[in-house]
């Protein structure tokens, strides 16, 4: 599945998609984390999901989770 949110974002709705990862991970389920950029006044320094980021390029699976507040999906979607 593709996880799409903040993925290095430091704030609240950004530990929702590396939470997500930490499911995936415990579930056996592939993933690909696509990182969104959040706003110039928000840090983007968390690392926990670098190795993660390396690998994905594009959203190759069929399911999308987005872990992002409705004002931020739709702003970038």
């Amino acid at each position: 599945m593709n996880l799409i949110g903040f993925a290095q974002g430091e704030l609240g709705i950004g530990e929702d998609v590396r939470m997500a990862v930490t499911a995936c991970e415990a579930a056996g389920i592939a993933y690909s984390v696509i990182n969104i950029s959040t706003r110039a006044n928000t840090r983007q320094a968390d690392a926990a999901l670098s190795d993660a980021l390396k690998k994905a390029s594009t959203a190759p699976y069929g399911i999308n989770v987005f872990c992002l507040t409705g004002f931020d999906t739709v702003r970038v979607f």
